[in-house]
């Protein structure tokens, strides 16, 4: 802890002592007095239950020690006092919140949102940057075991699909994705191209290199 800190929480350490040390001598009675009252209010309660006259002295001596032990009206001391350690009191409260806040902040670093980076790749950038060719083959499947179509690329980006009736043509992969599977199907996964060695690389995992390279932006 900062030493500045250790030396401010002394001064209010020693500043409650003296207000505590007021506090402890403005008690009424003594522990020796108290047990003194007990044992005369005791007597006078048997001497009433016998049905005694209670001596006056007796009765003098319970009206000095009651008061004694009654707490005195406060003064202008003491209501500054108090005004003080209200205000002493509000400051910590104020001051404990704050450390409270900050001790959870560095327990758990505030999570900044960092944007997404989205590119908008398309095949037409592929072919320009040599990462596809309009000569590379392609196909489509998008159930294990399924057909398999094959599949080309234009020089402007559009796809053309090998179907029972012929060559059509299709304005992305993932029209023609929709078309053969007559449901929404994401393009790039589910078309792969088939490398020269015979394995297959998915025009997803060809666009990552693509960004990856430093080339989109």
């Amino acid at each position: 802890m900062d030493e500045n800190i250790k030396v401010h929480l002394a001064a209010i350490e020693q500043w409650l002592a003296g207000h505590r040390a007021n506090v402890q001598l403005a008690q009424g009675l003594s522990s020796d007095e108290r047990k003194q009252l007990h044992v005369v209010n005791k007597s006078i309660q048997q001497l009433s239950g016998l049905g005694v006259s209670i001596p006056d002295e007796l009765r003098q001596l319970k009206l000095q020690l009651s008061a004694k032990d009654t707490v005195r009206p406060t003064t202008e001391g003491t209501q500054a006092s108090l005004a003080e350690v209200a205000e002493l009191t509000s400051a910590l409260s104020k001051l404990a919140q704050t450390a409270k806040t900050i001790h959870n902040q560095l327990r758990t670093p505030s999570k900044v949102p960092v944007a997404k980076r989205r590119y908008k790749v398309t095949l037409e950038d592929l072919i320009q940057s040599g990462h596809l060719s309009t000569d590379d083959k392609l196909e489509f499947s998008w159930q294990k075991g399924g057909s398999v179509f094959e599949g080309k690329v234009n020089i402007d980006g559009s796809v053309m699909v090998k179907m029972l009736s012929g060559w059509k043509q299709f304005e992305s992969l993932s029209a023609a994705a929709m078309d053969i599977g007559e449901c929404s199907l994401n393009g790039w996964l589910h078309w792969r191209r088939v490398n020269t060695d015979g394995s297959r690389t998915t025009l997803k995992d060809i666009r990552a290199k693509f960004i990856n390279e430093g080339v989109a932006v």
